[in-house]
């Protein structure tokens, strides 16, 4: 392949595909009762964080530091979350309003420490927490965690591959020309 997109499309295409089948047949054997503890693998968390490693330039460190952005972002979320109770006598907006304020600036804040200076990757990953519903509970935290280092690794994966297929398609293309 000459194409590095090509490439990508299908390093990427066909883990992803494989990604929403395991996590479809793990949710199926849970509901039909013949998985007792729901693992909770989910594909959308998952190509979230799959699009910030790519985002993010790649690689390992990239990989880790997708990985501790969006733990950091769900950290933050719960954080979040226990902080409307304090905050509750003054109103479920302006309780709300403070919450996020600190926990905004938590996430910002802290990005001068290297392994967690991707921020987007942070807010990505506070908001797949409310979006998957983790709350304070630590166990629905786990699986969406699960699910996000899940995506991380097959971003880096897939980048392998790709990069793989590429230089496997160079190589046999210089062979040919110097034929």
């Amino acid at each position: 392949m000459k194409n590095l997109y090509v490439s990508l499309g299908i390093s990427i295409g066909v883990p992803a595909g494989i990604l929403c089948g395991i996590a479809t047949l793990i949710g199926d054997a849970v509901n039909a009762g013949s998985i007792p503890v729901d693992i909770g693998i989910t594909a959308w968390p998952a190509f979230i964080a799959w699009a910030l490693y790519y985002a993010i330039g790649g690689k390992p460190s990239g990989m880790g530091k997708v990985m501790a952005a969006n733990t950091e972002g769900a950290l933050v979320s719960m954080l979040i979350v226990a902080l409307l109770t304090p905050f509750a006598g003054m109103g479920a907006a302006m309780s709300l309003t403070i919450a996020v304020i600190i926990g905004g600036f938590i996430m910002c804040a802290v990005a001068n420490w290297n392994v967690l200076s991707f921020v987007p990757g942070a807010f990505c990953g506070c908001a797949s927490a409310f979006g998957f519903g983790v709350g304070l509970d630590v166990h629905i935290l786990i699986q969406l965690l699960l699910s996000m280092y899940i995506g991380a690794v097959l971003g880096w994966l897939s980048e392998l591959w790709g990069v793989a297929q590429m230089s496997k398609s160079w190589k046999e293309a210089q062979k040919a020309d110097a034929a």
